[in-house]
């Protein structure tokens, strides 16, 4: 239990009853429930804080592939890696770079995380999501190409185009 917790209780077992009962909002009925946050459930869950940090599965779809100008993008994605409170992000089986955001929050908020790999061909990889739970997000998935050489060098293969994925995610 935090310190403030322990202060907050301490005081307010010093308080006499009758102090105690006349802060409550309105008259207290038999079998009322003082505590809303599961104290008197057993239910604690909600006093742990949720941590963003994990391995979240694809659920739909259940993989991401993309294949253009002869593998310089050749990826498929079964589920994100999420770390240092949702900052960096990676994916799985294909990280072709780790994405960079401001952080996660769970069991609701939003997050973005985005990396670029320059060349001829600059590939710009971006993922986000809003928080449905503490276990599950959905967002989406996004690859950016600008750049000349984006057409496969003249067309030699099937050029690279910008794709957006919907997706939805579980641990």
């Amino acid at each position: 239990m935090a310190s403030s917790a322990r202060s907050s209780l301490r005081a307010a077992r010093s308080l006499p009853l009758g102090l105690l009962l006349s802060l409550l909002s309105g008259p207290l009925v038999a079998g009322q429930l003082i505590f809303v946050d599961g104290f008197e459930s057993g239910d604690t869950s909600a006093w742990v804080p949720c941590d963003p940090d994990g391995t979240y599965f694809l659920t739909s779809p259940t993989e991401i592939s993309y294949y253009c100008c002869l593998g310089i993008v050749d990826l498929t994605i079964t589920q994100f890696l999420l770390s240092i409170d949702g900052s960096r992000i990676s994916s799985a089986p294909s990280n072709p770079v780790t994405l960079i955001g401001a952080g996660a929050s769970c069991p609701s908020g939003s997050f973005t995380a985005n990396q670029q790999e320059p060349g001829s061909c600059t590939i710009g990889y971006s993922v986000g999501g809003n928080f449905t739970s503490g276990d599950t997000w959905q967002g989406s998935y996004q690859l950016t190409f600008t750049g000349q050489d984006c057409d496969c060098f003249g067309g030699l293969d099937t050029p690279c185009v910008n794709q957006t994925f919907p997706i939805e995610t579980s641990r």
